[in-house]
């Protein structure tokens, strides 16, 4: 029991960083969808780009901190 004392917060730390790459990753789907609907194709991959520069960006940022 103690065991799972100690790994406890690690699991909460790590599915936490994964809810929220989860949500980055759907925030550029739901960007993307309403360019493609609002503009057309070319700006959908526009924006499926930035979203995907950003993500890049923020994770890169992230495994520096480390």
């Amino acid at each position: 029991m103690a065991k799972w004392k100690e790994l406890w917060p690690r699991l909460l730390a790590s599915l936490a960083l994964y809810l929220d790459d989860l949500l980055f990753a759907s925030a550029g789907v739901c960007f993307t969808a309403s360019a493609a609907t609002a503009f057309g194709l070319s700006a959908a991959l526009a924006v499926a780009g930035v979203c995907l520069l950003g993500y890049g960006v923020l994770v890169g940022r992230a495994r520096n901190r480390r």
